[in-house]
């Protein structure tokens, strides 16, 4: 029996470099081609790459070639030990299984598992499952606890090795499922063949920096040195940390979790948000003069973090290329498949929106910009949040309006009809096949070249489908019954776990994760994250807690911070000399959660450092503030943005203006301008409740609805009325936020409100109607023309309510949800503010319908009928214009036509800004950008 043979290699030299030499020195030899009877097992793909690299260039260096060794990464070893004729079943595969027979379980066998659940997710059960059978696999055990070594088989409780034999008895079911199909589970596979000492084909075995060697690895490892086979291990520690490393080179866990690691304070550098983080890289970068690529690395712990370094390190010119590869979630073909689950799930107006802007479906269906505007038109105008109907709702007067947008929804609907997605079919194989022709027709006809790197997503899309239809096939009459939704998930989670592979580039820095940096050689190493969530936070294994896991040697929060205590010393040490080591503490997380800094930074040598270094790491963040490297501020400050001046921009002289847009010229021009010369308008998205706005305008739609029809006008019952109004308030909220078990309790609650003020209306219009007022038109649009200066303008407006009295009097009344009082709004100091009442009179007489009545006409009121919140508010209120501003009217509306026509917009904005003018106040650099925005009255 041989036993295992240390090297320890120090600290001060680049490691990798150093194991190099070591192998060419003791077991390569330079020159020859045959390959050599040895296996060299190293820490990650990233460590196999530099290995090779400098074995290649020691050897160029000597002037002679080298046949390479097979070096290989613990997994790559353990399934280069499986029999050729061994074929391991697919991990999706598996899992599709497993969720088979969990829902076979008999329910109190379920809860036993998975507690009470009112809704069951198979997916996500058996994703744990798997989980937990991997950590089995690494650890060289079986579900069940008899399996397990003496440490650990007396932790479970007695429910929890229930829990177990049930798992280990399911897990045997799919074993049987897939052997009688010739497949194997890798857990069993793998688990069978390492541990043979005959189907490791060499003879010599090297394990270079490989600190966290999975149990089953090393179990199989004390067998190979039982039938002779050599074993060496080279340590990235001086022989003096002996004490440090079991007979394979795994860390001792008590010995470097109670060692400290001397980090001199200037490579710590505490920022906030990764925004912020990547900031204080380009400072710290900076801080090191000119460094060459080559020797410059980047490591980010959490790599979800990687897309938004890479993006903020290249806005600065700098090349990036992330080692592990791009993410593909942000290919279109991910989104796309995304977004389709959230339609055909949902039905949602949002879903559709994101739909029908994916660049694949505008090309498929040649979807227009003005497509989309007439559906945002639409969806402003309706306010639904759900679109369960085969076509858009759309009242017969406004179907030429919305004409686009129902020919797009026709569209689209029809594609997802044609492929039948919306079906609700449990036949797998027919799901996937429909999945498959909708694919087609989209990227069937795309063109790839073979090293594309979008070319592995398609393959693994479709690769998918495939797997599932095996698997399915695999169950015979009890098939797996997956919905369209279902399949679509799986394949999203399939491409979750991929990466696009980026092209090599010699002048770009490398970015990669935690693991991969412990044994990079790079001189200067830049660490991003050092957060105890993101290095060593135990990874969630459902039915293993962490004592269990630290009793069977595997993936336990102590192991992890032994190895990265070795690790974090090793870059260090073998930076003090050559080089520089700084590490970025992160106290917030992408979606600006606080993390807690890892407890390696608090490893100190005395009291005196802990407390100052315990302090640094805890200051608040609240309010960071990221600074850039001086090369890259300005020399000189400049002035600040300027602002845009209308006199500098081409346009057009203006056609029309609406009745509710003269309050805007008279308020500003400037603003005026920006709002309805350019259009400027701040894009939100669709609220899970109601906002100010959207409240009134949907009091606008049901009251439409209401005056349609001339009978219904005439009614004078309140509760007659309150009950039509009730049933269409409900229609709208179905169609925007579904039935009301889905709906958030705030909107239940809005939907009281409206309730209550439906009730107001309906006293005050059924008082109307009995003191002789009748309702002569509705949401009526009206426009009249003016010539000034020789110049053409159209003045256009729709009224909400217009109503005579039996005495000939006619009151134009506007809808307001709020409680505003007409005089408040339209005069200020003697002065007009707002013209649209008074506006509203010229139209009168634009309105064909209306002409015989104005002929008989003795009076016009102009006012509004408030629907507040309660009846002291609520009613009507009429304009009262004295003689003196009855008198202003007409050259105040000749003042602002005349400056519109001539584009007279003003140089700057007016100050103060006018109220309720927010949403330009970042483009007018208003000192109230920052302020509490004002709720206005809903029109």
């Amino acid at each position: 029996m041989n036993s295992p043979q240390h090297h320890y290699l120090g600290w001060q030299k680049p490691f990798m470099e150093t194991c190099a030499k070591w192998l060419l020195e003791h077991k390569l030899q330079t020159g020859s081609t045959t390959k050599p009877s040895l296996k060299v097992i190293v820490q990650s793909r990233s460590a196999a790459r530099q290995l090779r690299s400098n074995l290649l260039h020691l050897a160029g260096d000597c002037g002679h070639g080298i046949a390479l060794p097979v070096i290989e990464t613990p997994y790559q070893f353990t399934l280069s030990c499986l029999p050729s004729d061994v074929s391991v079943a697919d991990e999706l595969v598996v899992k599709l299984l497993i969720g088979k027979e969990l829902q076979k379980l008999k329910d109190h066998d379920l809860k036993k598992l998975f507690g009470v659940q009112h809704q069951k997710d198979w997916r996500s059960y058996s994703e744990q499952m798997y989980k937990s059978l991997r950590l089995c696999t690494h650890a060289g055990v079986q579900f069940s606890p008899t399996s397990w070594g003496n440490n650990a088989n007396e932790l479970p409780t007695p429910e929890a090795v229930e829990r177990l034999e049930i798992l280990d008895s399911l897990i045997n079911r799919v074993s049987g499922t897939l052997y009688s199909e010739g497949y194997s589970i890798e857990h069993h596979a793998i688990q069978n063949a390492v541990l043979d000492p005959h189907n490791c084909k060499v003879n010599e075995l090297i394990l270079v920096g490989v600190t966290d060697l999975q149990p089953l690895i090393i179990q199989a490892m004390d067998n190979y040195c039982g039938v002779g086979k050599c074993i060496d291990v080279l340590i990235r520690a001086p022989e003096e940390c002996c004490d440090g490393f079991t007979h394979l080179g795994v860390v001792d866990v008590d010995y470097w979790n109670n060692r400290s690691v001397n980090i001199p304070d200037d490579c710590i550098h505490v920022a906030g948000a990764p925004s912020h983080q990547s900031s204080v890289l380009l400072h710290a970068i900076n801080s090191e003069k000119e460094i060459p690529v080559d020797e410059l690395l980047v490591s980010v712990t959490d790599e979800s973090n990687s897309a938004v370094v890479k993006q903020h390190i290249e806005d600065y010119g700098i090349q990036t290329r992330v080692a592990s590869g791009q993410d593909v979630t942000q290919t279109l073909p991910f989104l796309l498949l995304q977004t389709c689950i959230e339609w055909i799930s949902t039905r949602s107006a949002n879903a559709f929106a994101s739909l029908i802007r994916h660049p694949d479906i505008i090309d498929l269906l040649n979807v227009q910009e003005q497509d989309i505007a007439s559906f945002d038109d639409w969806r402003m105008k309706y306010l639904p949040e759900f679109l369960l109907a085969d076509s858009l709702r759309v009242i017969k007067r406004e179907e030429t309006k919305f004409a686009k947008a129902l020919i797009l929804f026709e569209s689209v609907h029809g594609i997802f009809n044609k492929h039948q997605l919306y079906q609700t079919s449990t036949s797998t194989t027919h799901n996937t096949q429909c999945i498959r022709d909708f694919l087609l027709e989209l990227y069937g006809e795309v063109n790839l070249r073979s090293e594309s790197p979008m070319l592995s997503v398609f393959r693994s899309i479709f690769g998918t489908l495939e797997l599932i239809e095996e698997a399915d096939s695999m169950l015979g009459e009890n098939t797996l019954e997956l919905s369209i939704e279902e399949v679509l998930r799986s394949i999203i989670e399939r491409l979750q776990a991929a990466t696009l592979p980026e092209y090599p580039n010699e002048n770009a820095v490398e970015i990669v994760g935690w693991l991969e940096a412990m044994n990079a050689d790079d001189p200067y190493l830049f660490v991003i994250g050092m957060d105890a969530e993101s290095i060593h936070n135990e990874q969630a294994t459902p039915f293993f807690p962490n004592q269990v896991k630290h009793a069977l040697g595997v993936d336990s929060v102590e192991l992890r911070i032994a190895r990265d205590a070795h690790a974090l010393e090793a870059m260090a040490e073998s930076r003090s000399t050559n080089g520089a080591l700084h590490l970025i503490v992160a106290r917030k997380g992408l979606d600006g959660e606080s993390l807690t800094p890892s407890s390696l930074l608090l490893k100190c040598k005395d009291s005196t450092q802990l407390a100052t270094r315990a302090l640094r790491l805890t200051t608040s963040l609240e309010r960071e503030m990221p600074t850039l490297p001086k090369t890259m501020m300005r020399k000189e400050e400049g002035a600040g943005m300027p602002l845009p001046k209308p006199s500098d921009f081409p346009m057009e002289q203006p056609s029309k203006v609406s009745v509710t847009a003269f309050k805007d010229y008279l308020s500003c021009p400037y603003r005026y301008w920006l709002k309805h010369i350019l259009h400027l308008r701040v894009t939100e998205d669709a609220l899970p409740e109601l906002d100010h706005k959207d409240f009134g305008i949907l009091f606008h739609l049901i009251l439409q609805e209401f005056s349609e029809d001339e009978a219904r006008r005439a009614w004078d019952d309140p509760k007659q009325i309150e009950q039509f109004l009730v049933e269409r308030l409900d229609q709208q909220l179905l169609m925007r936020f579904g039935s009301p078990s889905v709906r958030s309790g705030l909107i239940q609650l809005q939907r009281e409100v409206a309730i209550a003020r439906i009730a107001l209306f309906a006293t005050q219009h059924a008082q109307t109607v009995r003191e002789g007022w009748r309702v002569l038109a509705s949401e009526v649009g009206a426009s009249f023309d003016v010539v000034i200066d020789e110049k053409q303008i159209s003045v256009h407006g729709k009224i909400d309510r217009i109503e005579q009295d039996n005495k000939g009097v006619v009151r134009v009344l506007d809808y307001k949800t709020g409680s505003s009082k007409p005089n408040q709004t339209h005069i200020k100091n003697n002065n007009w503010i707002d013209l649209q009442l008074p506006l509203y009179r010229h139209l009168l007489n634009e309105i064909p319908e209306l002409s015989g009545v104005m002929q008989a006409c003795t009076k016009v009121e102009l006012g509004y009928f408030n629907i507040a919140s309660n009846e002291s508010n609520s009613g009507i209120r009429l304009l009262d214009i004295s003689d003196d501003l009855e008198q202003c009217i007409e050259p105040t509306i000749h003042s602002c036509l005349k400056g519109i026509v001539n584009c007279e917009f003003g140089k700057q904005p007016a100050s103060p800004a006018p109220k309720y003018s927010e949403e330009l106040s970042w483009i007018c650099q208003d000192s109230n950008a920052f302020g509490e925005v004002a709720q206005d009255d809903n029109e």
